[in-house]
């Protein structure tokens, strides 16, 4: 059972978010509002908020969740044997990637989507361990929102010779930017007959007055050069407008 799965939030959440998402089911599953029997939801609930609500017992848990399931050091051991002892190279190739990918971190961040589009850092935390010396380290990592993936090559857990990688997904939050969706990484925008301004999540507005709109297989649209997304550090040059 993952508390932070249970209040729709991930590890890298600060205690106002961990509180909001909180309420936020509190209010969904609330038992006048559900006809159907919540009860065992709502005491998991609560029981994830009052570890995760209260920010000691969270930074114990933080520890517990990123390493439980990198405990069983007798994995590892038996990989490793294995690869000391089979001759074949194909084999060992397997094996090694095995080792490797059980030595690798891989989180998943959530992220507004104004500071990924307007192409701003972001700081998470890693817990690693070395197997060697049985040590826990915690990382800061520092990385520009250009993508939603990003890969830190030998930064993971540390075994024998091997270190694995730091895998981080970033999932964007566009909750408070509806009328935004991503097709194709481009950036649309619906906006209806009478629309003159959008809105940009970078608080830039963006007068379609003189707009020139076209004909497509999807309905009525029209590009906008230079304001597209950040896409491996580069911006897409277009902001597709679609009016229904």
């Amino acid at each position: 059972m993952n508390f932070y799965n249970i209040l729709n939030s991930n590890i890298n959440d600060s205690q106002k978010d961990i509180k909001k998402n909180y309420y936020k089911l509190c209010k969904k599953y609330h038992p006048d509002k559900n006809y159907n029997n919540q009860s065992e939801h709502i005491k998991k609930i609560n029981l994830a908020y009052e570890v995760l609500g209260d920010p000691q017992k969270r930074r114990k848990y933080n520890k517990f969740v990123l390493k439980n399931q990198k405990s069983n050091l007798d994995y590892l051991n038996m990989l490793y044997l294995f690869y000391k002892t089979v001759s074949n190279n194909i084999l060992k190739i397997l094996l090694k990637k095995t080792i490797l990918s059980y030595l690798t971190i891989t989180q998943t961040i959530n992220v507004k989507f104004e500071n990924f589009y307007n192409n701003n850092n972001h700081k998470v935390t890693i817990i690693t361990k070395n197997y060697n010396n049985n040590i826990d380290s915690n990382h800061e990592i520092i990385f520009t929102l250009d993508d939603t993936y990003k890969c830190f090559e030998d930064k993971g857990d540390i075994y024998e010779s091997f270190q694995g990688n730091i895998n981080i997904n970033i999932n964007i939050d566009y909750s408070n930017y509806l009328q935004f969706q991503i097709v194709n990484d481009k950036l649309f925008c619906e906006c209806t007959e009478n629309t003159q301004y959008i809105e940009l999540p970078n608080n830039d507005i963006l007068d379609i007055t003189n707009v020139k709109w076209n004909q497509s297989k999807i309905g009525t649209i029209c590009t906008i050069p230079n304001y597209g997304l950040f896409i491996n550090k580069f911006r897409r040059d277009y902001l597709t407008l679609y009016k229904n």
